[in-house]
């Protein structure tokens, strides 16, 4: 009788050790920052590389002389794309409801036609997964912009990224990176 309850505790035991280490892997692999994100690209385009067309422009709510005036004169106008690496090394947590913030600088809000909220369309990362995404927008050339000008205007932007995170077992609160640029 003494060796089947001395069994017994020691298998208790055992399974006691285990819940504990699994809730203590668990709560470590979902707490703290668990996404990751770089700005590490950032490129200036011509506006019809991107096919931009009265359709397409009407879609981000510009009016009809905004319209006509993009379409008639597109010399004066670039595309500036901001590409994101997001990573989230968690192997338990999941990153979900994403929205991005762009807090531009004062000369790029100065030359801003639209923001592209494309950003929306990933709003997740699962666990231990790498994405790639983007934020684009249109700008406005002064007289003596050139590309390579825009460019290094572009550089000082930068993006406030916020979401939830949730494990397995429930929501584990929120996530909240302030992004910049980090290439050359």
């Amino acid at each position: 009788m003494a060796f089947l309850k001395k069994k017994r505790y020691l298998v208790l035991m055992v399974l006691t050790v285990m819940i504990v280490g699994f809730f203590v892997f668990y709560f470590i692999s979902v707490s703290g920052q668990i996404l990751e994100i770089k700005l590490n690209d950032i490129r200036v385009h011509d506006i019809m590389e991107f096919r931009e067309n009265r359709d397409t422009l009407k879609a981000h709510g510009l009016s009809p002389k905004q319209i006509d005036d993009i379409l008639n004169h597109p010399d004066k106008y670039r595309t500036i794309s901001y590409h994101f690496e997001l990573k989230n090394p968690s192997i338990m947590a999941l990153v979900f409801n994403l929205r991005v913030e762009p807090q531009f600088s004062a000369e790029t809000r100065k030359r801003l036609v639209w923001v592209d909220k494309r950003f929306a369309i990933r709003p997740y990362v699962l666990p231990s997964k790498t994405n790639q995404d983007g934020v684009y927008l249109m700008v406005k050339r002064d007289e003596n912009d050139t590309d390579q000008k825009l460019l290094d205007m572009a550089k000082k932007d930068r993006f406030l990224v916020t979401g939830q995170k949730a494990g397995r077992l429930f929501n584990h609160g929120s996530v909240s990176i302030m992004v910049e640029y980090t290439g050359k």
